[in-house]
């Protein structure tokens, strides 16, 4: 299981957890250890949160057979393989899976579902869609936009008929 939770300081780095629980106990401790002899400033650079988002494989491209490999290290595309690799990849940031429910935006009709992604991810969606297809009601006395279809927030067992 990926640790969601971390706590970091200059004096003892970038440390993970499984919980909030721990996280917070952890770093309370940290901060004691600051200030056992007397008033180290540097506490103020204490900090703890929440990862969301992690640099994530993509893109693998496995080495080829060294006899696709040319004199100069190069396969049949161009690239470039340095004997000790054993493949090629590129990196970006995505959403860490929590073990949580995977959420689901259901828009318009049966068709029309993006994810899927995490539940802040679907939630700003969500938004996003209701906003973009407001309209205005004229006979509104407060003159209120209201929703021309409504985007909803759903889990893969909610999506296929489960509980709502």
């Amino acid at each position: 299981m990926i640790k969601k939770y971390f706590v970091y300081s200059p004096e003892e780095g970038f440390e993970e957890f499984d919980s909030i629980e721990e996280r917070n106990e952890y770093a309370e401790a940290t901060i004691q250890n600051y200030l056992d002899d007397d008033w180290d400033e540097s506490v103020t650079n204490l900090v703890s949160g929440e990862i969301h988002t992690r640099a994530t494989m993509i893109d693998k491209k496995e080495r080829p057979p060294e006899s696709e490999i040319d004199e100069e290290g190069c396969d049949q595309d161009g690239d470039i393989w340095a004997p000790e690799w054993n493949y090629r990849c590129n990196y970006t940031m995505k959403a860490i899976e929590s073990g949580a429910a995977t959420y689901y935006v259901h828009h318009v009709g049966p068709d029309d579902v993006h994810g899927p992604m995490t539940e802040l991810e679907a939630m700003r969606l969500a938004n996003e869609l209701n906003a973009a297809s407001a309209w205005h009601r004229e006979d509104s006395p407060n003159r209120d936009f209201l929703p021309y279809s409504m985007a909803l927030v759903k889990t893969a067992e909610q999506l296929n008929g489960g509980a709502e």
